[in-house]
């Protein structure tokens, strides 16, 4: 069963005890993180090639939210298989060659029976 990437993040950053949703400044303008904990700024991406813009947010997150000590990137690939595939094997050489955590989480993993029971 595949999920959004919306309640994969929802369902990670709560195991991980983040905040969700986090707007920071940036310029003129703002941004938003997926994730924010004590020590990282964590952004949630599925293994798709759109997923690449997930190290930028995650990186430019890090060093635009003050936090004392500063946060740290870090990037979860959602993945649809056990295993990561090629985009995901991609995804997680580039992070890790870039000094970002970065993890592969299999979908299947997750609870979204947890996600609905924690709405109500």
């Amino acid at each position: 069963m595949d999920i959004s990437e919306a309640m994969a993040s929802a369902l990670l950053c709560a195991s991980l005890g983040g905040e969700q949703e986090i707007r920071y400044d940036y310029g003129d303008s703002y941004n938003v993180i997926d994730c924010v904990t004590a020590t990282h700024a964590i952004e949630f991406g599925l293994d798709k090639a759109s997923s690449r813009d997930s190290f930028v947010q995650a990186w430019v997150a890090s060093r635009n939210i003050p936090h004392d000590p500063p946060l740290k990137p870090m990037v979860y690939i959602v993945g649809r298989f056990a295993e990561p595939g090629k985009i995901g094997t991609e995804l997680i050489a580039f992070g890790n060659a870039h000094g970002i955590e970065t993890y592969y989480h299999w979908q299947a993993r997750l609870d979204p029976a947890a996600f609905r029971e924690g709405e109500k």
